[in-house]
């Protein structure tokens, strides 16, 4: 890896994790945290510290399932999704 993008395990994974990953790059540090619900629910968290000002002029807010061929159609999946309050506090800039 060259020395702007670096990888590291943050630390160990703790109780119910499945996994902890930290990545620090140009743009900032980006965290994700895995954790198995149950066998067949697994809840992705991600977190991104800029390293200085940054502008998003654009931030989907739509989540869907894939198939193998990377079509939306085909995909037999089921997301569940919660929201706690407002649309944009999804994200929290």
């Amino acid at each position: 890896m060259s020395r702007r993008h670096r990888r590291r395990q943050s630390r160990a994974a703790g109780p119910g994790e499945a996994a902890r990953i930290e990545v620090q790059g140009v743009i900032g540090t980006s965290r994700v945290l895995l954790r198995l619900i149950e066998i067949s629910v697994l809840r992705a968290t991600t977190e991104l510290t800029p390293a200085q000002a940054l502008l998003i002029p654009y931030l989907p807010r739509d989540l869907y399932p894939l198939d193998a061929d990377d079509d939306p159609l085909g995909a037999h999946d089921k997301v569940e999704a919660a929201q706690r309050g407002l649309n944009s506090g999804v994200c929290y800039l």
